[in-house]
Formats: structure tokens, sequence, C-alpha cells
């Protein structure tokens, strides 16, 4: 039996309704959109949807098909649609799905915005643009699971300005071709857990610049690169930073490779690996620098312009300046002063500064005396 309501409503001969169509293959079919206005689905298992999946308040996702975006700027330029005015009281986050995102301009933070990642291998933004930043940080804001990549020249891939965000589980891939910077922090003092700085390019870059900072990096690596000018690797002025489990990596090609150099600073520096590769190499320089180095592997700490360095089971070898040769394991200036506590010391220590060892020990593990010098 067929009931024909002018063909908006059909039940046809095995029992199936159509409404808006004239063919039902399931028991309801519907050519249109279903309205439920109270009570919401109810599903086989016994559980009731009265909202869709997916939309939940403060959330918006991005992804590649089938999310409420499909790009990460036009997601946080249009943050007051999905989440309102953000604070303490009403925090969002933009979700990221797998995919590669290519963004022309820079991702802005927020406060009181998370943007979380699937993963820093399967979630990648993309940079297509020069003379930007990647990403800028925010106050009560989180970034993570996720990675920054672009072979333009960019000023920054991540410039934090007197703001102090958590950078967590994240990944920089930077090719560029002249002098720039993995992370830039200025009067910030961001908390990094397990982030990765990877640079290469012709010229001059930095992995992390740290003004007037005192970041907290925990599980940090960064690696720069440079075929023809001055790498380094994290550079530290008027800054205090902790450093915990961080490798660092500069290699400066044909002139300067320097992985930590630390300028009118004060880090704390626990189970650093740093190491400087080039003409001119050196794992560690402090210029009127105060650093505390514990469990430290270097090639080479030099200290100039009223240093005063702690260093305390540590392994030291030599760095190295062309025109003057291997500078030591150590190098005091003779306005500074370093002071060396269960300490392998592969090379001598050199320079006219103020030496003091104790327990310190060479290569061959023979004990040096109370002046960093081998015993006769």
């Amino acid at each position: 039996v067929i009931s024909n309501l002018s063909e908006k409503l059909v039940i046809d001969t095995s029992g199936n309704v159509g409404v808006g169509t004239s063919s039902p293959t399931e028991m309801l079919t519907v050519a249109g959109t279903i309205e439920s206005t109270s009570g919401g689905i109810k599903f086989p298992d016994g559980s009731t949807q009265i909202k869709a999946a997916g939309k939940y308040a403060g959330l918006a996702v991005v992804a590649k098909s089938g999310g409420d975006y499909s790009d990460p700027l036009v997601a946080m330029n249009d943050l007051t649609a999905w989440c309102g005015t953000p604070s303490s009281t009403n925090p969002c986050m933009l979700k990221i799905m797998p995919g590669v995102y290519a963004v022309t301009n820079t991702l802005q933070m927020e406060e009181y915005v998370d943007i979380e990642g699937s993963g820093e291998n399967v979630t990648t933004i993309t940079l297509n643009e020069q003379f930007a930043n990647l990403v800028h940080g925010a106050n009560y804001a989180e970034i993570r699971f996720l990675r920054f990549h672009t072979n333009y020249f960019v000023i920054n891939g991540m410039y934090n300005n007197n703001v102090s965000p958590k950078i967590t589980n994240v990944t920089f891939s930077l090719s560029f071709g002249d002098t720039t910077y993995g992370i830039y922090n200025e009067l910030s003092s961001p908390v990094m857990n397990n982030v990765t700085v990877y640079m290469s390019g012709a010229y001059s870059g930095t992995g992390m610049y740290n003004l007037s900072s005192s970041p907290v990096m925990n599980n940090v690596n960064i690696q720069v690169s440079v075929g023809g000018g001055s790498a380094k690797g994290i550079a530290n002025i008027s800054s205090s930073p902790v450093m915990n489990n961080v490798t660092i990596y500069a290699w400066g090609g044909d002139i300067t490779g320097i992985a930590v150099s630390n300028s009118d600073s004060s880090p704390k520096m626990v189970n650093v690996t740093a190491t400087g590769s080039g003409l001119i190499k050196y794992g560690i320089t402090n210029s009127n620098s105060s650093p505390e180095l514990v469990n430290i592997t270097a090639n080479g700490i030099t200290s100039k312009s009223n240093s005063s360095v702690k260093i305390s089971g540590s392994i030291l070898s030599t760095s190295y300046e062309i025109g003057l040769g291997p500078r030591g394991a150590i190098y005091t200036d003779a306005t500074s002063s370093t002071f060396v506590a269960n300490t392998r010391l592969e090379d001598p220590v050199n320079g006219p500064g103020t030496n003091k060892c104790v327990g310190a020990y060479d290569s061959n593990f023979d004990p040096v005396d109370s002046a960093c010098q081998p015993l006769p």
C-alpha cells in the first residue's frame, strides 16, 4: 500500500517512510533537515544526544576537512564567535587536527586560549611568507603538540615580548637565508618543556635569544648550522634562564660556532651538553656573567670581563680560536674567576685569572692541584 500526500510523505510496500522523497531506502528517509526541538536523538544503546558531536563551549577544531575551520589564522581571527571573551573563567582551546596547514602571516596566541596540535609529527604549520614571525606568544596560554616549519627567511620562529606562555612538545624547523632566531624572548619568562629548534642556512643564526628574560627550559634540544656566518645555540643577554636537560649544538661553518653565550647573565645550567663547532668554537662563553654549571659536557668554558663561574660534576674539553689555537678546557682572563669541583678536565686550564679546583682531575684521571694545574 502506498500513501501519497502531495508527494511529500511516502510509505512504500516495505513499510519504509520517505519524507520529501518518493524512494525511501531505510525505515525513515528524509530529503532535508531533521529538527529536534527538545529531547534530542535516542540511540540503540539507550544514550541520548542533545547537541551536535564535537560542538563544545570554548572549543574550535581546525581540520583539513570536517572541522569548524581549515585555517588556524582564520580560527583565531574569529575567536569571539566560538569563544566569546577569553578569561580565567572562560578559557578556550583551538584544536588542530593532523595535517599540514600553510599560513600567510603570524599565528597570534591570545590570553586564556590554548593551541593544541595532534602531535609534532602529524600537525605542521608552515609559513609561506618572508620577514614575519611564525607565532607570537601570550600570557596565560599554552601551545603544544605541533611543528612549525618554513623555508622562507623569517625574523623569529616564536617571538615573546613581555609575555610568558607555556611551550610544550613543539618543534621549530627553520631553513633560512639571513640572520634569524628560533625563539626570541624579550622581558619574558616562558616555560618550555620538550622543545626542539632546528635551524640551517647560509648566514648567521641563533637558536634562542634571551634578552632581559628568565625562561625555564626542560628537555630542550637546539641545533643550529650555518654555512658562512656565526652560529649560536643560546644567547643570554642580561638574563637568568634555568636550563635542565638541554642539548645545544652550534656549527658556524667557516666562522664561529658558540653553543651558549652569556653576557651580563646568571644562568643556572644542569645536565647540559654544549658543543660549538667551526674555525672558532666554544662550548660556553661568559662576559660579566656568573653562571652556575652542574653536570655540564662542553668543549671549553671561557670567562672574561669580571665573570665568576661555578662548575661541578662536569666533563670539559678544549675550545679553539683561529690564530690563538686551543684555548683549553677552561680559559679565565685576568678580571675573572672560575671555581671547579669534581670535574674532568680533558685539556689544560689557561688564562691569567683565578682558577680554583677541588676534586678535579685530567683525562688520565690524575688529580690536578688547587690551581687546576697538573701535579708535579
